[in-house]
């Protein structure tokens, strides 16, 4: 399940064609902070794609929002992906740690 856009163009340039498919798409915009990012395997690039991939769709089904924040930023031989939204979340304190949010 590897995305060919990755080997194609790389993982940043991947993950702009992504934003901008969603913006004509679903009239998401998508506001992105990164870092170079260089020397990963091909493993993690997808990985970091599809984490980033599935938020977003998470983002345009339940949180009512248009408009989303990444970041993949690299400090000290260390990555990090972050992914925001200002929708209307969810109510944790219905959620219990042995049942889930199902009841």
């Amino acid at each position: 399940m590897r995305p060919g856009i990755l080997d194609d163009l790389g993982l940043v340039p991947a993950m702009e064609w992504l934003f901008k498919q969603l913006q004509s798409q679903a009239d998401l915009q998508v506001h992105f902070e990164r870092d170079a990012v260089s020397g990963l395997s091909s493993d993690t690039n997808t990985g970091i794609y599809r984490i980033t991939q599935e938020s977003l769709t998470n983002i345009m089904r339940h949180a009512g929002v248009r408009e989303a924040w990444v970041q993949l930023l690299s400090k000290e031989g260390k990555l990090s992906l972050k992914i925001e939204d200002h929708g209307r979340g969810f109510d944790t304190s219905s959620a219990s740690m042995s049942t889930g949010f199902l009841r």
